[in-house]
């Protein structure tokens, strides 16, 4: 059983008695001096140089396996986890619904009427009021008005299509 779980760790045997031999060297020494010891005098105890002592530490620090859920310093509760998570950016599965909803739009307003595209055009995109739309197109303003809402209609009924699928999917 032991011989399966050393072959499933991804750190060499060489690097895990590196660490077991400089952990044993710290708390030898700093309970023989009473303080927190130095580099050189770790490295002069085993017999290594200082240059040595660093690269194994540097190998140690990869197979350190830390929680991302530990407070980074005791006093504070800041987490690793939350200095990772970006609050700001969107996650994947929204930034993919939005860009198939904005397709599912787009195509549904291919499919409106030329006018009721005008009127959705000149109102959302020229931010031009439902009067002044009637001016441009020669129509009255309660024209204009059941073109807009006949298009918003249309559209919100091929987002609830989308909508659906997009829970039936899941």
């Amino acid at each position: 059983m032991i011989d399966g779980l050393r072959q499933g760790d991804w750190v060499p045997r060489s690097v895990r008695e590196k660490a077991k031999k400089i952990e044993e060297a710290y708390q030898l020494l700093e309970q023989q001096y009473l303080r927190s010891v130095t580099d050189e005098e770790i490295s002069e105890f085993l017999q290594m140089s200082e240059k040595e002592f660093l690269q194994a530490l540097q190998e140690i620090s990869v197979a350190a396996v830390c929680s991302i859920d530990e407070p980074i310093r005791e006093e504070e509760s800041e987490t690793r986890l939350s200095v990772l998570i970006d609050e700001s950016a969107k996650n994947p599965e929204y930034k993919v619904n939005e860009y198939y909803m904005r397709e599912t739009l787009a195509k549904a307003i291919e499919r409106l009427t030329v006018k009721e595209r005008t009127v959705v055009t000149l109102f959302y995109y020229e931010d031009l009021s439902l009067s002044e739309i009637a001016e441009i197109m020669n129509l009255s303003p309660s024209r204009i008005s059941q073109l807009h809402s006949k298009a918003i209609l249309r559209m919100r009924g091929s987002l609830n299509r989308f909508k659906m699928q997009l829970f039936q999917d899941s």
